[in-house]
């Protein structure tokens, strides 16, 4: 099965990714404020 180390790494970035753009959007939000 090689193609799930692959779809395991895709998930982590996407988990990633996730995390950064939260992080992005809530200190935007502190910026507005």
């Amino acid at each position: 099965y090689a193609s799930k180390p692959s779809i395991i790494r895709y998930a982590k970035i996407a988990l990633q990714l996730q995390n950064k753009t939260v992080r992005d959007v809530a200190l935007r939000c502190r910026w507005m404020t």
